[in-house]
């Protein structure tokens, strides 16, 4: 699930955020089992770039895969 918060912008901007999230999600969920649950929640109003949002989502599959 991806929650994107009002502090992000209008709903056009909070909507391609979510947008976003889904595709880097599509391209990249075969990195991870498919018994996990993820909850997608930005934090910073830089998260508008989709190449940031890819290494970002990148490296913590790193991480999820270091702990499992």
């Amino acid at each position: 699930a991806v929650i994107v918060s009002r502090r992000h912008g209008n709903a056009v901007q909070r909507n391609k955020i979510k947008r976003y999230y889904r595709e880097v999600f599509r391209l990249e969920h075969h990195h991870l089992s498919s018994h996990l649950d993820i909850l997608l929640r930005p934090y910073i109003k830089s998260s508008h770039n989709f190449a940031l949002i890819k290494d970002n989502y990148k490296k913590f599959v790193i991480d999820i895969k270091g702990e499992l």
